[in-house]
């Protein structure tokens, strides 16, 4: 398994250009953004008066939230395009003859998973390293705090709030990868296997807007969650309700639509089980799939 796992480090790390307009695009993005707001900080002095050490902790996590946000679909366009590059291209290259004599189908599959979330991650871990000493580094040097009063509470919270967006980021990346794989095996192609993720994605986030539709034309009144509780089903949602639950203690609302604030209370436990369902009903899906193709002839 570790000989698979260095292969297929070696083989997408070659692919520099998809790596780069990818992965790459959010910590260089982020490079250029830093070094726009270091000149306006040079060349406006009044500037600095908007600096302050509150922005730490969400300089800190701002990549995980990104990916993982309802609102968040934009930031997930590029991992699933990279995600599904990487199983699709077995087929536009005809390759999966050369690599599948001889190994186990699952092992193949598996070792692609898991170097694809291993540097997202990385992407995601230099975006967030990025931003700290980019903004903090001005900061510093103008005499400001930038960093919070590291006390026990203060770093109880900024420990559970790491760990939590860690942990929501790397659930929702084993997802992107089961959906980005059950695509690319389904159409054997890049294009149209991107195409079904960020679909897939976009309609996701903006499934609440399509159900509070639905409610207005069934004639539900606001004040009940009517077609909005289907939304709890989702992905989306499941990854808001934990993040919820492990950091306030309670259950997720949807505050900005009608009836968001009536979803009926959905646990933990709950939450946890059906965003695990997805992930395991995508990845079983596209390895009973992958199973059963005749690719080595």
């Amino acid at each position: 398994m570790n000989n698979l796992l260095r292969s297929e480090w070696h083989k997408i790390s070659r692919h520099s250009m998809l790596v780069l307009f990818t992965l790459g695009i959010y910590p260089v993005g982020q490079l250029v953004l830093l070094a726009l707001q270091w000149f306006i900080y040079f060349v406006v002095p009044e500037a600095h008066e908007t600096l302050s050490s509150q922005y730490f902790l969400k300089d800190a996590l701002t990549p995980w939230v990104n990916l993982t946000a309802l609102q968040g679909a934009f930031f997930r366009l590029l991992p699933l395009a990279f995600i599904a590059t990487v199983f699709s291209s077995e087929y536009t290259s005809s390759t999966w003859k050369v690599i599948l004599p001889g190994q186990r189908r699952w092992k193949i599959l598996a070792t692609k998973a898991v170097i694809a979330m291993v540097m997202i991650w990385l992407s995601l871990a230099a975006w967030s390293l990025l931003t700290v000493i980019g903004n903090g580094l001005p900061i510093t040097l103008l005499g400001k705090s930038y960093f919070p009063d590291w006390s026990g509470p203060a770093v109880r919270d900024f420990f559970l709030k790491l760990w939590v967006e860690n942990l929501l980021a790397g659930a929702t990346l084993a997802f992107l990868v089961a959906l980005s794989a059950l695509a690319a095996v389904l159409t054997r192609a890049t294009m149209p296997a991107v195409g079904a993720g960020v679909l897939f994605s976009l309609m996701e986030s903006i499934a609440p807007m399509f159900l509070v539709l639905g409610n207005s034309l069934f004639g539900i009144s606001g004040d009940k969650a009517g077609f909005l509780g289907l939304w709890q089903y989702l992905p989306s949602y499941s990854t808001l309700n934990v993040r919820e639950w492990l950091i306030n203690g309670q259950a997720y609302k949807l505050a900005s639509f009608p009836g968001g604030e009536n979803l009926p209370e959905m646990s933990l436990m709950a939450s946890a089980l059906i965003f695990a369902a997805w992930i395991v009903g995508c990845g079983v899906l596209a390895l009973v799939t992958f199973q059963r193709q005749d690719i080595t002839s």
